[in-house]
């Protein structure tokens, strides 16, 4: 079934994508903070920091890429 939302829905759902997004993007940066904390803190290495922050947007990357790619309110 296909259905066609109307320029008003279409606005609302560009809202709503753009919530949703903002609050993932959030969620990702405090999840590298708390990484940055602990490396702050002595608990990481430069190294283990560094792998762990990169594993950390990979993965916050491949997330937010599956929920949103081809969801769009045009």
């Amino acid at each position: 079934m296909n259905y066609e939302f109307s320029k008003s829905e279409k606005k609302i759902a560009r809202k709503i994508i753009e919530t949703g997004l903002q609050r993932d993007y959030e969620s990702s940066i405090r999840d590298l903070e708390k990484i940055i904390l602990r490396w702050k803190s002595n608990d990481l290495t430069n190294k283990e920091a560094y792998q762990e922050l990169y594993r950390t947007v990979k993965e916050n990357d491949k997330y937010i890429a599956r929920m949103y790619d081809d969801m769009r309110g045009s």
